[in-house]
């Protein structure tokens, strides 16, 4: 999908993402002849939902916290509905049946993670809780090498539908150069 690209640190939308309503909404609603704004909130959108934004590391309720403090100039801006429409149509454009199970992963791995980090052992009397509690533990060597299995396949499904003049593959997150 080529609806954003990062060029020289900025993302730019591509004029066929400014056919899709809800990108075009954000472009036209920028009346600079810069379009600095636009370009900040098409940063936003684009490492919000891009499956292979550099912040889909971290938790869902603080991206959008990162996102802003690293993209957006503006101090006091909030994603309004536009921003949130444009992100639900971007990850709804990008999503394939792999994708869509590997996020569902991710969300669920956030949540153990968080489990982990809030459960308290001092409470647990008898000590099946906390041996409970080590199995578990135990387990996620293999829940995270499983995501990283996902993963590769997803990866593997994008870069099968790139690619370039005389039958060669383009590597994952290589843009090819323009010519004049």
């Amino acid at each position: 999908m080529n609806l954003f690209t990062v060029d020289h640190n900025r993302v730019i939308a591509t004029p066929e993402a400014l056919l899709i309503k809800e990108f075009k909404d954000i472009w036209e609603d920028d009346s600079t002849r810069t379009k600095a704004k636009a370009v900040e909130e098409f940063a936003y959108v684009y490492y919000m939902a891009d499956y292979q934004s550099v912040y889909r590391q971290y938790d869902p309720e603080i991206r959008g916290e990162r996102v802003k403090k690293d993209v957006i100039s503006k101090k006091s801006w909030k994603p309004d509905d536009r921003i949130e429409t444009a992100i639900k149509k971007y990850n709804e454009l990008q999503q394939t049946a792999s994708m869509g199970v590997l996020q569902d992963a991710r969300v669920a791995l956030h949540k153990i993670r968080k489990y982990f980090r809030t459960v308290d052992v001092t409470t647990d009397k008898t000590g099946r809780f906390t041996e409970t509690l080590i199995n578990n533990v135990s387990k996620l060597g293999g829940l995270i090498k499983g995501l990283k299995t996902l993963e590769e396949m997803v990866e593997k499904e994008i870069s099968e539908d790139i690619n370039i003049r005389g039958k060669g593959k383009l590597a994952l997150r290589e843009v090819p150069k323009k010519t004049n």
